[in-house]
């Protein structure tokens, strides 16, 4: 599902940078980072100000599979989105998925495998 809602937001950012150089507005451009794991989902602080939030490591990993994602495609995409080996291995099939090797991730030991997901061109021609 998060790989669906992922390339839905990449056809809308899309299809918005479309109207926007009609325009001759600057281009919105995102990076979206998946990864697969167990969080931690709920109303979380004090009595008086609690944020309704998810904490774990595999929200610190995803964070930074999207970081990562400015150094390993600083072209013009509207939306890159990658994800990890593992969740890659999840959605194989069902999904395009591009080997983007292996890649330390701050504050982590050891390398992870990077897969970009859905690497297609907009109707414009443009990769998405």
């Amino acid at each position: 599902m998060a790989c669906r809602a992922a390339l839905a937001v990449a056809r809308a950012i899309t299809k918005d940078n479309r109207t926007r150089a009609a325009s001759r507005a600057k281009p919105v451009r995102i990076r979206v980072g998946l990864y697969s794991g167990a969080v931690v989902v709920e109303n979380i602080g004090a009595p008086d100000r609690v944020n309704y939030t998810i904490v774990g490591d595999t929200v610190n990993i995803c964070q930074r599979i999207e970081t990562l994602g400015k150094a390993l495609d600083p072209g013009d995409r509207d939306v890159v989105i990658q994800l990890g080996a593992a969740t890659g291995r999840l959605v194989d099939g069902h999904f395009a998925l591009t080997k983007c090797g292996l890649h330390p991730l701050v504050g982590r030991s050891g390398e992870i495998g990077i897969l970009r997901l859905g690497q297609t061109r907009s109707p414009d021609g443009r990769p998405m």
